[in-house]
């Protein structure tokens, strides 16, 4: 999934500023960029999500796509928090232009209304394109997992000094990525200091290990006092029914738990 780039997007246009024409043209310039950057991470969630509805009728689950492109956007860190207005407000922007550039998934079918263009494809549907998205943004909760799993890969969070040497730079980066993951996933609990599950499959799936190391490293962050572990897993091991084990991040602040010392390489 594209990390989506927003709330960075102030204006730039040299107004008040008392800059030189030289500064103005660069920082315009520069707007420009950063707008045609969020353009194309905007185009590229909505072709997946256009994918993900596809795969989701061939199965039998019909939906629109305006469900599948506002839960995408819904685990974008920066998204997921924002009432429907203001993201309609940074959105809106975004797809004027990629419909004036005839960019739009449907542009050819759809040539009066950029939403449509985005999203209608086709179909009858019983509202219209925008109208639908705002039902699905108010309706849809974001997954926490994802958007958790999202916001750890920031390059705010370093490699813990925590094993030295002990651990190759990839499993020391992995061991930060589930380190933040936790960190974040502690931070959407609805209640400061609620515990939450962590199934160990899953999270391997995320972290790209297996499901051994992955528990092992879920044991060493315990022991480091990173993590508490607050009930133990109710589920057989292979089997697929019962409760993963709870945790809840157990230091007051994360980048004093997560920066390596000046001596860390």
């Amino acid at each position: 999934m594209t990390n989506f780039k927003i709330g960075q997007q102030t204006c730039r246009d040299g107004s008040g500023s008392g800059g030189s024409p030289l500064e103005v043209q660069i920082k315009r310039a520069a707007q420009e960029a950063e707008t045609r950057s969020s353009a194309n991470s905007l185009l590229s969630i909505l072709e997946i999500s256009i994918d993900e509805r596809s795969e989701a009728l061939a199965s039998g689950d019909f939906r629109t796509v305006s469900w599948d492109f506002a839960r995408n956007l819904k685990m974008q860190p920066t998204l997921r928090c924002r009432s429907v207005d203001s993201v309609l407000d940074f959105i809106d922007p975004l797809l004027d232009s990629l419909f004036l550039e005839g960019r739009l998934p449907f542009s050819r079918t759809h040539q009066g209304d950029p939403w449509s263009a985005a999203l209608l494809d086709g179909e009858l549907w019983d509202s219209e394109p925008l109208e639908d998205f705002m039902r699905c943004w108010h309706k849809i909760a974001p997954p926490l997992f994802e958007v958790a799993f999202l916001a750890s890969k920031s390059p705010t969070y370093q490699d813990p000094c925590v094993f030295g040497e002990e651990l190759s730079a990839d499993r020391r980066r992995k061991f930060r990525l589930l380190l933040a993951f936790c960190y974040e996933l502690s931070g959407l609990q609805p209640t400061p200091g609620r515990s939450f599950p962590l199934p160990v499959v899953k999270l391997a799936r995320l972290l790209d290990s297996d499901r051994r190391t992955t528990g092992g490293w879920l044991a060493e962050a315990v022991r480091r006092g990173f993590l508490l572990k607050t009930k133990d897993s109710t589920r057989p091991r292979g089997q697929r029914k019962g409760r993963a084990a709870e945790y809840r991040w157990a230091l007051e602040t994360t980048l004093d738990g997560l920066q390596p010392t000046n001596d860390s390489t």
